[in-house]
């Protein structure tokens, strides 16, 4: 007989970090790892993640980097927080854990850790659903288009000095805003939010989204070993696992584009679903759907 597990919280210690994660579901299950985004934190799975472990999942769902419960164990080491450190530590952990063969779910920069991770997991990883994803870099697709560069004017923002100073001058007004203007038919309760904003507190959290958008803007240079992450996910031609993306229709933080007519990059079982009166935060909006997404897929890539 199985063990049924409620959620666990377990830190894993890996050559950079800390990681804090929370463990969820019995060990012999399929795991199922969610990556959050930006500004979010783990607890954006709280529904998701009992939904799966109620058909028989296992999920364990970590604080990026500069978040929650995650911390540098050396005070000298670079705070980068490009999207190949945010995809050398998913590595870290997954191979922590032991996990030989695991679905992979992302949202926001969460989907651009995993999609990094994918390729150079790629006999690990069974599965793949990006929630929210901004799929403008991946390779062969024509750049941004104006109205998705408005809708980041917070990343050239973070791009400036005053940019800084303002996310470091009240850190939770500026995200709080944030989820406004995302999701703005998403009514989130003052404690849904402030459970949340406990981990943006982390000492690291400014060094490291700073890092993140500059980075990905060319602004800034690289972490030497992150960049040989990013270089060897950039030489495969294709997303071989079973795919989903989500998008919000009512996206105003990556919009609903971002995403769209990128089928040729997964050459794998793959599929898109665009939901309706939905934002950019939807595993807390539409968490029903996201699990009856991973599940779907699951049986796909099982079968």
């Amino acid at each position: 007989m199985r063990h049924q597990r409620s959620r666990i919280r377990r830190c894993i210690r890996t050559s950079r970090l800390d990681i804090g994660f929370e463990d969820s579901g019995t060990l012999e299950s399929t795991p199922v790892v969610l990556l959050h985004g930006f500004p979010d934190d783990l607890r954006t799975w709280d529904v998701v993640s009992k939904q799966l472990v109620s058909m028989g999942y296992r999920t364990i769902a970590p604080y990026l980097r500069g978040f929650g419960e995650t911390h540098f164990l050396d005070s000298h080491h670079s705070r980068s927080g490009q999207t190949g450190s945010l995809a050398s530590d998913l590595i870290d952990l997954v191979d922590a854990l032991g996990l030989t063969q695991f679905v992979l779910v992302g949202h926001d920069i969460g989907a651009s850790a995993a999609l990094v991770a994918t390729p150079l997991l790629s006999d690990r990883v069974r599965a793949l659903v990006l929630l929210s994803p901004d799929l403008y870099d991946a390779p062969g697709l024509p750049p941004r288009q104006l109205q998705q560069a408005q809708a980041y004017w917070y990343q050239w923002y973070f791009c400036t000095a005053a940019g800084r100073a303002t996310l470091a001058a009240d850190r939770r007004a500026f995200c709080r805003w944030l989820w406004h203007s995302w999701s703005p038919g998403w009514g989130f309760t003052d404690e849904e939010f402030d459970l949340t904003a406990n981990s943006f507190d982390n000492p690291d959290f400014i060094e490291v989204v700073m890092h993140f958008y500059r980075h990905s803007s060319g602004e800034v240079k690289g972490h030497a070993p992150d960049d040989e992450i990013e270089r060897r996910a950039a030489l495969a031609s294709s997303v071989f696992c079973p795919t989903t993306i989500l998008h919000g229709a009512e996206d105003f933080c990556t919009l609903p584009s971002a995403s769209r007519g990128r089928e040729a990059y997964f050459t794998g079982p793959y599929e898109r679903q665009v939901l309706t009166g939905v934002g950019h935060f939807l595993p807390r909006e539409a968490p029903g759907q996201v699990a009856l997404a991973v599940d779907n897929l699951i049986e796909i890539a099982f079968s």
